[in-house]
């Protein structure tokens, strides 16, 4: 059975904004718009450096497939468990856990370190996010295992009360099967209050000029507690 496992860690990420900085400023997002966007410690995949306040949180279901939850067990502190249960292989499992950490926090900009961990088979305003770090991965029936850097900007737009736009792009020098994986996302966001609902697109640039899919759905629902 194809199994991998990654331990990662996003060394450092920054977010830059033009509205507070965590949930214990949440009198609003963006001064501009009546509604609070819940969703400002998230993107797609990738966190923000915004944490989330004492006891606040969301549950959230990625592609329908991976469920999620994430707890503010601190205002410095963010705590995320979650994966993916496929019957009935359950051998196919995937989970992964993540720890954010906040180093500074101020109504522009604010900075955060954080660990990921996964395991399984195989591989509200204006918001910029930029991330640096590395993992260690182990393809173990394709004898492969080492450190890699990785990196990510993410950004979300808010166009209105309701409608954010998110976009992710991912970057790491691994090749696989001679093609180089670099994720990009783009979706909507629908904001409500406390659910969330992102529809969009992910591509790569393994997919571009190739005979396959060069774009797949992405889908994802959020409650916010």
């Amino acid at each position: 059975m194809k199994r991998a496992v990654l331990i990662g860690a996003i060394v450092l990420a920054m977010s830059v904004h033009a509205g507070p900085a965590g949930a214990q400023d949440a009198t609003d997002s963006a001064p501009r718009f009546d509604r609070f966007d819940r969703n400002y410690s998230r993107h797609v995949l990738a966190p923000t450096a915004r944490m989330l306040g004492q006891g606040a949180g969301y549950l959230c279901s990625r592609g329908l497939l991976f469920q999620g939850v994430a707890y503010g067990v601190t205002n410095r502190i963010t705590a995320e468990v979650g994966g993916a249960v496929f019957p009935p292989d359950l051998g196919a499992s995937i989970g992964y856990g993540g720890l954010k950490v906040g180093l500074t926090s101020s109504e522009r900009f604010s900075t955060a370190i954080g660990g990921l961990f996964v395991a399984g088979p195989g591989l509200g305003d204006r918001n910029v996010t930029v991330g640096l770090g590395g993992g260690g991965w182990g393809l173990h029936d394709y004898d492969f295992a080492g450190y890699i850097p990785l990196g990510f900007v993410g950004a979300t737009y808010r166009l209105s009360e309701r409608v954010a736009v998110v976009g992710e792009v991912w970057s790491a020098p691994l090749r696989f099967e001679g093609l180089r994986y670099s994720p990009v996302f783009l979706s909507l966001r629908w904001i409500g209050e406390p659910w969330a609902f992102d529809a969009g697109l992910v591509t790569s640039s393994a997919a571009w000029g190739g005979d396959g899919i060069p774009a797949l759905p992405v889908v994802t629902l959020a409650y916010n507690f």
